[in-house]
């Protein structure tokens, strides 16, 4: 059972929405900076969802304790960052102790992945459809579907974790508009011009 101050919390989140909040509201954001205070290797904190979550915690805790936090942004879930960003750039991910050093920071890798023609097809027959022909090429699927087995397993242990430390979530889930999925695939540089070029098509209601 969620505490007072928990209740409190929330209470206070939707107050703020509303206009009502007596003082400001602060709330946790941030998905790299604990690993380097807490003298965590980015490697393991970035590939090892136990090691993201606890270090995570312990950051915000001692945050807490000099100052509160009243929320967490988006819930701490251990996702890796290579499975979890190409759902909402179409971008593969170069990771820490795999492609980059132990403790570098996890690196979008821009690519055209998505044509032109596709925008045709996203309009025909729906995003879903250039999604699940271009989402295999850019994760490890294998990889994927561990951490998609780790949620379903762990999810629940780890969103009482944050409840019990008196953290309430502001957004339950990763969306990204379509703005920002398509920009990934085709790279901003290029989507840009895109804006120019396809625009009548970029427009269009998608289904």
């Amino acid at each position: 059972m969620a505490s007072q101050l928990y209740e409190d919390r929330s209470q206070k989140i939707k107050d703020t929405v509303n206009f009502k909040n007596e003082r400001v509201t602060t709330c946790f954001m941030g998905q790299a900076a604990p690993a380097a205070h807490m003298n965590v290797k980015m490697k393991d904190f970035a590939m090892d969802a136990d090691i993201m979550i606890k270090t995570t915690l312990d950051y915000i805790n001692e945050i807490d304790a000099i100052t509160p936090v009243d929320c967490l942004n988006i819930g701490v879930n251990g996702m890796r960052s290579d499975h979890s960003l190409p759902m909402a750039w179409l971008s593969k991910i170069k990771m820490p102790g795999r492609e980059l050093p132990d403790d570098s920071l996890w690196q979008v890798v821009e690519t055209n992945v998505l044509t032109p023609e596709d925008y045709d097809v996203i309009i025909e027959q729906g995003f879903e459809t250039v999604f699940n022909r271009i989402f295999p090429t850019l994760v490890d699927m294998n990889e994927f579907q561990e951490s998609i087995a780790y949620q379903q397993k762990n999810g629940h242990k780890n969103v009482e974790l944050f409840i019990n430390s008196d953290l309430p979530v502001v957004n339950s889930g990763f969306a990204s508009p379509p703005f920002e999925v398509l920009c990934g695939g085709r790279s901003m540089s290029q989507f840009f011009m895109d804006c120019y070029k396809c625009r009548i098509k970029l427009k269009k209601p998608l289904k």
